[in-house]
């Protein structure tokens, strides 16, 4: 007995029906049933998986073209660092020590700058990296020169102290 406003089914031969699933049960030349479809998504479950993450990866792969060819955001701040640090302690032991160091300094900024500003590949960077390339190259250069030019102030003030 059907519930109130719980519609009932009534199949070809004038049978009614509590449960619309019954009717696809009872009767052999029924279509397959509709509510069984989403039966199969577990199987497809790794076949999505992978495809999600190929699909996710893939423009990944592509802009990999240029960026795998430059140093990565960290490796600009860490070589800054190391090329900062050895000015540094150049500058400090003596002003010609500083002064090679400060080539160094120099060459690591002018590789770094040349990359950059060049139209193609420079663009590409951007492209592919955004602005926080561009901070970090610039950001490392000014880092060397700020620990170089320390070097130098400490050298000059432990000249005149002497």
């Amino acid at each position: 007995m059907p519930y109130m406003n719980q519609p009932t089914i009534c199949d070809s031969a004038g049978r009614l029906y509590d449960d619309p699933r019954t009717i696809l049960k009872a009767t052999p030349s029924a279509p397959k049933s509709n509510f069984n479809r989403y039966e199969n998504i577990n199987k497809m479950k790794p076949i999505r998986i992978i495809t999600t993450v190929f699909l996710i990866l893939l423009p990944s792969l592509a802009l990999a073209e240029v960026s795998d060819k430059v140093p990565t955001i960290s490796q600009l701040w860490s070589q800054g660092f190391i090329i900062g640090l050895i000015a540094f302690m150049g500058s400090i032991y003596r002003i010609w020590t500083g002064v090679i160091s400060g080539l160094l300094a120099l060459f690591f900024s002018f590789y770094i700058s040349q990359i950059l500003t060049d139209p193609f590949v420079g663009s590409a960077i951007i492209n592919e990296q955004g602005t926080s390339y561009i901070i970090a190259v610039w950001g490392s250069i000014v880092l060397m020169i700020f620990l170089l030019t320390i070097g130098f102030v400490i050298n000059l003030r432990k000249r005149k102290t002497t």
